[in-house]
């Protein structure tokens, strides 16, 4: 009796040895046994006029393979498979692979998703899609106040220079828009010597630069459009250049724009003292200013009764430079304001005096405009600087409200 209990004991002791053993190799064979593989598209980067550089990270989760193939399905149509680029490099630990597709187009949008096989097996990534850029005019100059100029936007880029103390200078470069027969913007140097003593010419004219046909004709102010009368408002003020030769080029056409003259004479106004004053204080001043057309409902007619576009908003940047300070990076700091025009036409608000809640950072300019400012900053002191600056909040910086 006692030995066959000893029996049955010792069998209920082996069963579940055993049962435990087999659940430690389960549990073991689950932690070493493969997943399923995947791949993940990620966000395209170096996103320029004809190229861009697609990327995508694979997870093998621990299969072992005899062969890969992993790359790239694209095209302009989200619904369409499009063409196969293979992926670049050797893959690592990590399965991050990219492949630079070229022979875009232009400010075209396009569709990509990731794509691998392990051993016939296809894997496929998310859809995602990217805006191919405007070619930048590479001719362009190297200057610091000159935004992004392009090739194939419809627009023409121009400079103007001058002689100040009888030194050849540059004077003020701008952006013509065509249809609307408006300057998109005007970019200039300011300092202390090129707008000391200024004195107004009122030389209204056409710019030697365009043939007349092209520009408005400003001799005698504008005629009433289809929203009443407007003023004949400066891009570049009069008051930012000194000397006859240099102020008169501040009456051409290429330089005004349909201004309601309380904004003009107000708010407008008190920006571009708060500019000068600055600009005083400083080495140089780099300042665009420009306007935006975009869904623009009222025209005026210039003195040869040709339409011109009442912009919609206005804009104004500055990039400040002194190489004696310890504000801001390598001397820069950079400030931005964005005015709508009928919003800042209204009584009460046109002869407000600029404020700091007014500012904001020229990156949100850019995002706002959706085109870069003072493009040449990068080269002057690296990219990542020329971030920190275009960045920065200057609410926060008190020079600028000193």
């Amino acid at each position: 009796m006692f030995h066959c209990q000893l029996v049955t004991d010792m069998k209920r002791i082996l069963c579940y040895a055993l049962t435990v053993l087999l659940a430690l190799v389960a549990v073991s064979c689950k932690k070493n046994s493969p997943g399923t593989p995947s791949v993940k598209t990620l966000e395209a980067t170096e996103t320029a006029a004809n190229s861009a550089l697609l990327n995508a990270k694979i997870n093998f989760a621990g299969v072992n393979y005899a062969s890969v193939n992993y790359g790239f399905y694209w095209g302009t149509s989200e619904d369409q498979e499009g063409t196969y680029t293979q992926g670049e490099g050797v893959l690592g630990e990590k399965g991050d692979y990219s492949a630079e597709i070229t022979g875009l187009t232009p400010e075209t949008e396009y569709w990509f998703k990731a794509y691998m096989e392990i051993d016939g097996q296809p894997y496929i990534g998310e859809i995602l899609h990217f805006t191919t850029k405007l070619p930048l005019v590479t001719s362009a100059p190297g200057w610091l106040e000159l935004p992004a100029v392009f090739k194939v936007d419809g627009f023409d880029f121009f400079c103007h220079d001058g002689t100040l103390n009888g030194k050849s200078i540059r004077n003020w470069s701008f952006y013509w828009d065509y249809d609307n027969r408006v300057s998109k913007w005007v970019a200039y140097p300011l300092y202390k010597s090129i707008f000391a003593g200024a004195s107004r010419t009122d030389e209204w004219g056409y710019d030697p630069l365009l043939p007349a046909a092209k520009q408005q004709n400003v001799s005698g102010g504008y005629k009433e459009g289809n929203n009443g009368w407007y003023a004949r408002g400066q891009q570049l003020p009069s008051a930012d250049r000194a000397g006859f030769e240099l102020n008169s080029t501040t009456f051409y056409g290429t330089n005004i724009v349909p201004q309601n003259s309380d904004f003009g004479g107000g708010l407008w106004m008190d920006l571009e003292c708060k500019v000068r004053s600055w600009a005083g204080q400083s080495d140089t001043c780099y300042v665009v200013s420009g306007c935006i057309t975009k869904d623009a409902k009222y025209y005026v007619c210039d003195r040869s009764s040709e339409k011109v576009t009442v912009p919609t908003a206005f804009f104004k940047a500055v990039l400040r430079y002194s190489q004696s300070t310890t504000i801001g990076t390598d001397g820069f700091c950079a400030i931005a304001f964005l005015f709508d025009h009928e919003e800042y036409s209204e009584s009460g608000k046109s002869s407000l005096k600029v404020s700091k809640n007014m500012s904001i950072s020229v990156k949100a300019l850019e995002d706002a405009l959706g085109y870069r400012l003072f493009v040449n900053l990068d080269n002057a002191i690296g990219e990542e600087k020329a971030t920190a600056v275009k960045t920065e909040n200057p609410q926060n910086n008190n020079w600028w409200w000193k």
